[in-house]
C-alpha cells in the first residue's frame, strides 16, 4: 500500500517496574525486552530482536535476551552498556505516556485511522479494517 500506511511500535511492557499505568509485574521480562528492543535499534537490529522477543514471550529471561543479542552480532558492550541508560528510560517514558494519553487499556493494541483496535490483528483482519476504512 506504498505511503498511504504507516506502521510504528510503542512500548507498553506489562510491568509496574517500568509502567507507571500498570500496578503488577504482569510480565516480569517485559521491561527488560523492552530496553533491549531500544538497545538492539540503535545497533539497526530493531526487528530482528523484536522478533525473537516476540516469539519467545513466554520463555524470556536475562540470559535468553543476551542470547539473541550474540545470534544478532550486536556490538555486546555497547548493548549492555545501553540496557541501563537513562535514555532508554526516557523512550519508554515517553511510549507509556502516549498509551496513556491514547487510552491503551492491553496490548497489543492497534490505532487505524483513529479507530482502537483490541489485540492481535492478521493480515485477514487488517485488510478487512483498510478496506473498510477505505484505505485501497
Amino acid at each position: 500500500h506504498g505511503d498511504r500506511i504507516q506502521v510504528s511500535f510503542r512500548n507498553f511492557p506489562l510491568d509496574s517496574d517500568c509502567n507507571s499505568a500498570v500496578q503488577a509485574h504482569i510480565h516480569p521480562y517485559a521491561c527488560l525486552a523492552a530496553r533491549a528492543a531500544l538497545c538492539a535499534n540503535k545497533q539497526g537490529k530493531w526487528q530482528p530482536m523484536y522478533d525473537r522477543l516476540f516469539a519467545n514471550q513466554r520463555e524470556l529471561s536475562r540470559d535468553k535476551i543476551t542470547a539473541f543479542a550474540q545470534e544478532l552480532s550486536l556490538d555486546m558492550k555497547a548493548f549492555e552498556d545501553c540496557l541501563p541508560s537513562s535514555e532508554v528510560d526516557a523512550a519508554i517514558k515517553a511510549d507509556v505516556e502516549a498509551g496513556v494519553k491514547a487510552g491503551l487499556e492491553s496490548t497489543p493494541t492497534f490505532f487505524v485511522n483513529g479507530r482502537k483496535v483490541k489485540g492481535a490483528i492478521d493480515e485477514t483482519r487488517m485488510k478487512l479494517l483498510m478496506r473498510e476504512l477505505g484505505v485501497k
